[in-house]
């Protein structure tokens, strides 16, 4: 059985082959990126504009999108 995360990646790597697009979110304040484990920051995409709505609205954020992500999945 695949683990929830791993679905959630394969769908995420899907979708993007599909459209060619991610979204992201931000307010007035810029976007967020959460510092990792590693004391790197990081910034959360979405492979959907409904997803990336979902979080906004979650968030208090706006979502961003149809960013052009060619190049990004090579």
């Amino acid at each position: 059985m695949l683990s929830k995360s791993f679905a959630q990646a394969a769908a995420f790597f899907r979708d993007v082959r599909a459209t060619e697009k991610v979204w992201f979110i931000r307010n007035g304040d810029g976007c967020p990126a959460p510092l990792g484990a590693n004391g790197r920051r990081s910034l959360p995409f979405w492979s959907s504009a409904a997803r990336a709505a979902r979080a906004a609205c979650r968030l208090g954020f706006e979502p961003v999108g149809g960013v052009d992500a060619v190049g990004c999945l090579a």
